[in-house]
């Protein structure tokens, strides 16, 4: 596009406007380098992970007992600090386990990003999650792997997805595929049965038939999505509805896979104590942004934005993929320093549960 439209300019002008594209090339160039310097330290870094996160699920899962390394910083947490804040724990089911019971679905819940996408036929699942990992791949794509206890809903040990992105454009997705789940007959908690009626065109006699449709799941995130092409002909009217809902579900899929890979994971004990400030906490009271309405489908991932943004490339001709966006997930949780967040509640939870 830019030889195109400068080729056509006066000759004078030419050569500045080849000039500075050379410079800003030459600045892509390092910009390229420096992404992939940081891909590898960030694979380093992601190996180095591995033993912590893998200590931690142990904790977790009530495997083992706190090491007296891991408890150098006891004594810090022993003198009760006076807060106004209570913590939504249940100090009772904690002390009769060595480990957290319920942590992960708690910790999913109290995301912006994922907790309005776990629905109450979810909750009994959830708490059989004993892990998530989180694989960096080729390309900038990534797999997330979720570990379960052996439970009465599905037979699978693991639930993974992996969000593919294009080499060429590391905000955009090509694909997201997820494992197939092997539900136990009548667990299937994405559907459910309804019941209609149904008139026969003889007898004219009704009927009650049974049909399966459905249902929102936090386990819906697991089915594969392709990024749609923009340019297949077919149905003008019915197949624009389907790649925009496509265009939605696969957007909604990956603001939830930034969240659980740059948030949950390392973050996993903020979230779980309800420690994550986010960004209405900073509002104050009666402000527009405080009376807003937001709609379900932003509430559910904070995705009808980046989807409509899609659409408007779609109509205009731009491309047809999906973008993950870096860093802070749109209508997500505020980032906050592991070293300032709420120490003194986080100071009065523990030696409440201590001097329980």
């Amino acid at each position: 596009m830019y030889k195109k439209m400068v080729s056509n300019f006066p000759e004078e002008l030419k050569p500045k406007f080849v000039a500075i594209k050379h410079l800003a090339d030459k600045r892509e160039a390092l910009e390229d380098q420096m992404q992939k310097e940081m891909d590898e330290i960030e694979k380093k870094y992601a190996l180095l992970y591995k033993p912590i996160d893998g200590a931690r699920d142990e904790l977790i899962n009530g495997k083992r007992v706190p090491l007296p390394e891991e408890l150098a910083k006891l004594e810090e947490f022993k003198k009760p600090i006076t807060t106004e804040e209570k913590p939504e724990l249940d100090f009772e089911e904690l002390k009769k386990s060595v480990g957290f019971p319920g942590f992960w679905l708690k910790t999913l819940q109290n995301s912006r990003v994922i907790g309005p996408n776990i629905e109450k036929h979810d909750e009994p699942i959830l708490k059989h999650l004993t892990s998530i990992k989180h694989d960096i791949l080729e390309d900038n794509s990534y797999k997330l792997v979720f570990t379960f206890a052996p439970n009465e809903y599905f037979k699978n040990a693991e639930l993974t997805k992996t969000l593919m992105m294009d080499k060429d454009d590391r905000e955009m997705c090509k694909e997201a595929k997820g494992t197939e789940i092997e539900w136990n007959p009548g667990k299937n908690v994405t559907q459910k049965i309804i019941k209609k009626k149904q008139k026969a065109k003889k007898s004219k006699q009704v009927r009650e038939v049974e049909k399966t449709v459905d249902q929102d799941s936090f386990f819906s995130f697991f089915k594969s999505k392709k990024a749609p092409d923009m340019d297949e002909e077919g149905d003008e009217e019915s197949g624009d509805e389907e790649k925009e809902k496509l265009i939605d579900e696969l957007e909604k899929d990956i603001n939830i896979g930034e969240e659980l890979a740059n948030e949950i994971i390392p973050r996993a004990i903020y979230y779980y104590m309800d420690l994550i400030e986010s960004d209405d906490d900073d509002m104050p009271e009666g402000s527009d942004e405080d009376e807003e309405e937001v709609s379900d489908d932003e509430d559910k991932g904070g995705h009808a934005k980046a989807a409509k943004k899609k659409k408007d490339k779609k109509e205009s001709g731009e491309g047809a993929e999906v973008g993950a966006g870096q860093g802070q997930n749109e209508g997500g949780n505020k980032p906050a320093d592991k070293k300032e967040c709420k120490n003194q509640q986080l100071s009065t939870m523990s030696t409440t549960l201590i001097s329980k």
